[in-house]
């Protein structure tokens, strides 16, 4: 017991500077089991978000909700997937507005939104379906994005460095937790 307890305390320390830890213990038999601090109980320190990391994905992840909500709309005949969708793009629209004017007023740019070839694939593939296929794919979508979004937000709210983007982040993880409890009551015939 006192050889576990010694082997923690370095992996506690690594810990609390943000550094991965790997705990050696030894069991009564002498063999070493080495274990990540995930798997020995020891918590891993918050990860301070990356500010400029945070604002691209952000951008890009409201990008394609846009983008991928207008192409349902042309495709669409669901009036709850329609509803859905135009509130993708007004709400989306907002919470891009209210990240650029937070990193605005801390002095940074936010880069120009940019789709990663996934998010594309998404949208194309939305495009080249058509009926409830359409829907499917689209609302599928939604639920990968606002899944990926609400981590994002909920977590550079909760480590980021920068206190208004900070604040904006967690109002956009309210709305994006609002969303994605919105997308598991539209179903397809």
């Amino acid at each position: 017991m006192t050889r576990l307890i010694l082997a923690l305390v370095p992996a506690l320390a690594l810990a609390a500077c943000d550094k991965p830890a790997v705990v050696t213990t030894e069991p009564a038999d002498d063999m070493a089991v080495t274990t990540t601090p995930a798997e020995s109980g020891v918590p891993a320190a918050a990860a301070v978000v990356d500010t400029a990391d945070y604002l691209a994905r952000a951008a890009a992840g409201d990008r394609f909700e846009i983008d991928s909500s207008k192409a349902i709309l042309e495709k669409t005949g669901n009036a709850d997937v329609k509803a859905f969708a135009n509130m993708m793009i007004a709400d989306h629209q907002k919470s891009s507005d209210e990240l650029k004017a937070a990193a605005r007023k801390a002095g940074l740019d936010v880069p120009p939104a940019s789709l990663d070839p996934d998010q594309q694939g998404q949208i194309d593939a939305i495009r080249k379906t058509s009926g409830a296929d359409a829907d499917r794919v689209y609302l599928n979508a939604q639920r990968t994005a606002h899944a990926m979004a609400l981590s994002l937000h909920t977590d550079y709210a909760a480590n980021g460095t920068v206190p208004d983007l900070k604040a904006t982040a967690g109002r956009i993880a309210t709305v994006v937790q609002q969303h994605s409890d919105k997308l598991s009551t539209i179903s397809i015939k």
